[in-house]
């Protein structure tokens, strides 16, 4: 009973197509980003989050150089 409904063991397949889904960040270049959310609900503007320079960017939009910790 219930054989049927098991779940495929992860393997190296969904680990390439988790990579792939990864942007590079314009800033650093790095790979550890994770999307966050699309600009004004506009989904051909998603925003996306870099844990290395921990900074939010736009996935096809123009950057600006703003001060990080302007006040």
């Amino acid at each position: 009973m219930g054989e049927g409904r098991r779940r495929p063991a992860e393997g190296p397949v969904e680990e390439a197509a988790a990579e792939r889904g990864r942007e590079r960040c314009p800033r650093c270049d790095s790979r550890d980003t994770k999307f966050c959310y699309y600009n004004n609900y506009n989904t051909s503007q998603p925003r996306h989050f870099c844990r290395s320079c921990r900074r939010y960017w736009t996935l096809g939009g123009s950057l600006r150089n703003v001060n990080r910790y302007c006040r």
